[in-house]
Parts: C-alpha cells; sequence; structure tokens
C-alpha cells in the first residue's frame, strides 16, 4: 500500500518506559498487543498535540469524495432516555431542560460542510455537554458566538479537572478532548473549541461556513442578532437529540447509541458513513489497525497518510464509545461486539 509504508529504526528508550508499556501490554491496558502499537500511537498523539492550532483551520472548504447517498446501519436498538441508577458525582451526567430556546428553521445562518468528523474528534460526551451547556445558556435566546465560545471553554477547563478526579478513582479515560494541560492552555482550549464543538469562517463573498460536531450534526445553528453580529443557539433536532440523550455520562459505551447514529443517518451522513466503514473494515472476523487504515484509503482515496492514521482511529475510538466496538483488541484485532454485529451495513464485511 503505497500510502502507508513502515520503516524500522532503532530508537534507545531508557528501561523504565520499556517496563511501563510491558506493564500495560500484559495488564491488557488500552488493548495493545505489541510495544510497536503502543508507541506508534504515543507518537500519532504526540504529533497531533503539536499541531492541533494548524489543524483546527481549514482555509476552504473541500468539495470532499463523501457519496451524498447516507449509509444506513442495518440494525439500530430502541431509543433511550434518561439513564438509570446512582453514580459518584453523577460522572460527568447530561441533563436536559424542557424550556430549552430553539432557533427557528428559516433563521438558521451558516452551511455546514458535510464531511466527516476529522479524527481530533475522538469522542461524542464532550460535543454532547457542549450542547447541554449551550441550551443552558440560551434558555431566553441565542447568544453571541463569542460569548459562548469564551463561557464554554472556562466551564470546559472545569469539567476536565472533575473528569481528572474521576479518572484517578475509577482508573478509566475520561478527559478525552476536554481541556486539562495548563501548560498548553492555548492549544488545549483551540482542541476543544475546534474539535469538541465546532467553528466557522466567514468567505470572501460573505458566506459563513460551519465545521465541526454541533454544526455538522444540525444540533446548533448561527443566527444574526438584532445588533448584527452572529449568536448561537440550539436547533429544534438538537433539543430533541438532548431529550433522547438525557442522562448520558462520561462512562463508556454510552447507552443511547441507537438514537444518536440514527440522528447522524438523518442529518449528518457524512460522519455517519465513518461508523459505517469502521464496522465494515472490522467486519465479522475482526481487523488489524493497518486493514482499518487501508479500508479507509480505499473509500476516502484524497486523503493524506496523516488524514488516514488520524481519522481511522477517531472513528475507532468513537465506535467503541458507543458500544460498536470492543474496548481491547483480541490478539491484535479490532473486535465488533454484539452490537456491532447486528449493525454491521447488510453484506458489507471486510471479508
Amino acid at each position: 500500500m503505497s500510502a502507508i509504508e513502515h520503516r524500522v529504526i532503532r530508537i534507545p528508550l531508557p528501561l523504565h518506559l520499556i517496563r511501563g508499556i510491558d506493564r500495560l501490554i500484559q495488564a491488557g491496558t488500552g488493548g495493545y498487543a505489541t510495544r510497536a502499537e503502543f508507541i506508534v500511537d504515543a507518537i500519532e498523539e504526540r504529533l497531533i498535540e503539536l499541531t492541533v492550532p494548524a489543524a483546527s483551520v481549514d482555509p476552504e472548504p473541500s468539495s470532499g469524495n463523501q457519496s451524498d447517498t447516507p449509509v444506513a446501519l442495518a440494525t439500530l436498538p430502541p431509543q433511550v432516555s434518561a439513564l438509570d441508577g446512582p453514580a459518584p458525582w453523577d460522572n460527568g451526567r447530561i441533563n436536559y431542560s424542557p424550556s430549552v430556546f430553539v432557533i427557528a428553521q428559516e433563521e438558521l445562518t451558516g452551511t455546514p460542510e458535510g464531511k466527516g468528523l476529522f479524527g481530533l474528534h475522538n469522542r461524542d460526551y464532550p460535543s454532547l455537554w457542549a450542547l447541554a451547556e449551550l441550551a443552558a445558556m440560551t434558555i431566553d435566546g441565542a447568544i453571541e458566538v463569542e460569548t459562548y465560545y469564551e463561557r464554554i471553554l472556562r466551564l470546559a477547563w472545569d469539567q476536565g479537572r472533575r473528569l481528572l478526579d474521576l479518572e484517578s478513582r475509577i482508573g478509566r479515560k475520561c478527559t478525552a478532548l476536554f481541556p486539562t494541560n495548563t501548560e498548553k492552555r492555548k492549544s488545549a482550549e483551540a482542541g476543544f473549541r475546534a474539535f469538541a464543538v465546532g467553528d466557522f469562517r466567514v468567505r470572501s463573498d460573505g458566506a459563513i461556513v460551519t465545521f465541526g460536531p454541533l454544526f455538522e450534526w444540525y444540533v446548533a445553528s448561527l443566527v444574526h442578532g438584532k445588533s448584527g453580529r452572529l449568536c448561537i443557539a440550539t436547533t429544534a433536532v438538537g433539543r430533541e437529540l438532548l431529550e433522547a440523550l438525557s442522562g448520558l455520562d462520561v462512562i463508556e459505551p454510552h447507552r443511547g447509541a441507537g438514537v444518536f447514529l440514527a440522528h447522524l443517518d438523518a442529518y449528518a451522513p457524512g460522519d455517519f458513513a465513518g461508523f459505517a466503514e469502521v464496522l465494515s473494515a472490522i467486519g465479522r472476523e475482526g481487523a488489524t489497525r493497518d486493514d482499518v487504515m487501508k479500508h479507509f484509503e480505499k473509500q476516502w482515496p484524497d486523503w493524506s497518510p496523516n488524514e488516514i492514521s488520524t481519522n481511522s482511529a477517531g472513528y475507532v475510538a468513537r465506535a467503541r464509545e458507543w458500544g460498536l466496538v470492543e474496548p481491547k483488541q483480541t490478539n491484535g484485532l479490532y473486535r465488533l461486539t454484539e452490537f456491532g454485529f447486528n449493525s454491521l451495513p447488510n453484506g458489507r464485511t471486510n471479508k
């Protein structure tokens, strides 16, 4: 495969790091089967972290090569609303208020790019949390979009600190996408704004293009305020999604996967396609990381090697988040859960 080459290099590593990697592999933490898998992931995350501000700005929307025809998953479980049972601190539980203000359809401003989400969006919980916070901020009407960004970033730092505490207590990753590194504050905030919330740009012809989860999912939209400034609030379908997922928390896998995937199928087919292709790539026999990347390269041949690697990893992580893919690899293979098997696109498999 020309786009994804491998070369063997020799790099001396401190013994304590090697032993730490081996302990994680033996414990099955993270689903890594070999040192190489762990090291490749670590390097990719570091490269991404150092290039977030650049990656978060796309000067012009690309036409993309995704089909306009939505890819339908075979089976979706019934809609689930509130989650039941007590939880410590509430595990970041998302709540819904029936008094949510929504933007009238005729007032929606901005055109989503209609593409899948870049792989740095590797969890959906932070975006749904940000949507719930937006709804709480706009009960009386839309607010200026920059005011929302200022408030949500401040709240995201607070939420990140709470989730760090939760991580230390339960030993599971909870802070993905949330800003937690105060030494790299600007980079952390840029990543959360672009990949957890979404952003916009005004083209030279005055057209407004939006991108990122809240806009691509049609759960939030920009609107021209009375002052002439751009404002933001939830949409009617955003309110419906919040109501359906009210009670969802940070613990994976989430309940309510069926209603979330059905929403993407209906309103964000470009994003939904990534889930369908992950399931097709893994199939009934399982697949290695390279298998999944090769599958993604065939579906999106215009993507760069970095996009293939990052985007495929992002959709695998999200598929795990919603219980479609097993949380750990088995013998170096990703495996589908029973829900994932039932959700395989009809007639599509990696074999």
